[in-house]
């Protein structure tokens, strides 16, 4: 004879206890598994030009694939493809940008950004370059854009990690 060993009525559920731990029939013990659907978020996703890295629910890394060309359909993918990484929390960026990479004089045209902006959720950008055009380049696009968030533009990783991180714990302890 094989006998159900299940909870007998779900008030358990409603007054947030826990099931009996006995089955009510042969008082054996009740094995009870979390039943609330499991959900996967992505950590890692892929562009045309980028790798883009969920590192903490407040921190995304963009690493940028050596000799991808910086163009407004590209930039536009890793925005897309960031905005469903990170949802609506807010966050900070660190993106790395090969010394080979190149871009398109059409994309310094287009304020990219202008949707962060008005959502707020982009708290802070660290970008990495070491290729010295794009590093000037990049300096000239933020100046001709202004953002709402905090920029930094460098060659040196160790200090665009740093100052990143410096600057989401000043936000986590000041609000601003």
């Amino acid at each position: 004879m094989r006998v159900s060993c299940l909870p007998i009525g779900f008030g358990w559920m409603a007054r947030g206890e826990p099931p009996s731990s006995r089955c009510l029939s042969t008082n054996a013990p009740i094995l009870v598994f979390n039943t609330a659907p499991m959900t996967i978020e992505p950590t890692e996703r892929e562009t045309s030009i980028a790798f883009l890295v969920r590192q903490r629910p407040d921190h995304l890394e963009v690493n940028y694939k050596p000799g991808c060309v910086l163009s407004s359909r590209g930039v536009a993918e890793v925005q897309a493809v960031r905005r469903d990484l990170m949802g609506n929390t807010p966050y900070g960026m660190l993106s790395i940008i090969p010394e080979d990479a190149d871009f398109e004089l059409s994309a310094m045209n287009v304020d990219h950004m202008a949707q962060d902006r008005k959502e707020g959720a982009l708290l802070a950008v660290a970008v990495v370059t070491r290729a010295n055009m794009i590093e000037m380049v990049l300096k000239l696009y933020f100046s001709y854009f202004p953002q709402m968030s905090r920029i930094l533009v460098t060659d040196r990783e160790p200090e665009a990690r740093a100052w990143l991180d410096a600057q989401l714990r000043e936000i986590a302890n000041t609000g601003s």
